[in-house]
């Protein structure tokens, strides 16, 4: 085990993982809770978070490439 940094490579990638890891499990897990515990309008906005944000990053990314090569 190689140490860099201070931390050796299997915390560093423990680390690495858990950081990827959160994010999902937690809007995921706010969302269950959210719709089990009665808070619809709690819910509604961590979904527009999980799908609505990336879907308009998407849509904004096809509009970029399509003004950038001339098809619009």
């Amino acid at each position: 085990m190689e140490i860099a940094n201070g931390l050796s490579d299997t915390g560093e990638d423990l680390f690495m993982l858990a950081s990827f890891l959160v994010w999902p499990v937690g809007l995921i897990a706010g969302i269950v809770w959210s719709f089990t515990r009665g808070n619809k309008y709690f819910a509604i906005g961590m979904l527009t978070t999980v799908i609505g944000v990336p879907a308009v990053m998407f849509l904004a990314f096809i509009a970029m490439v399509l003004m950038w090569s001339g098809g619009i």
